[in-house]
């Protein structure tokens, strides 16, 4: 989830499950309040490559994975 307004932003009782970029995402927001929020690693993530399915966008703050180390042909 992309955040990027000034809010008042309220996120109560979210989940994100097995997402390979990130879940929740706050670029230039403001006033954000986040609570009971649940994260759940993707399983297969490491292989393959997190950047594999979603190519990152700049404009969007997505992580670049540049300072990653490479292994079993993939990002981790």
């Amino acid at each position: 989830m992309l955040i990027e307004g000034d809010g008042p932003n309220w996120l109560w009782g979210t989940a994100f499950e097995h997402s390979t970029l990130y879940d929740y995402q706050v670029m230039n927001g403001k006033n954000t309040w986040m609570g009971h929020i649940q994260h759940e690693t993707a399983y297969f993530q490491g292989n393959p490559p997190a950047d594999l399915f979603h190519a990152p966008q700049a404009s969007w703050g997505d992580p670049l994975f540049n300072d990653c180390a490479k292994t079993s042909g993939g990002t981790e």
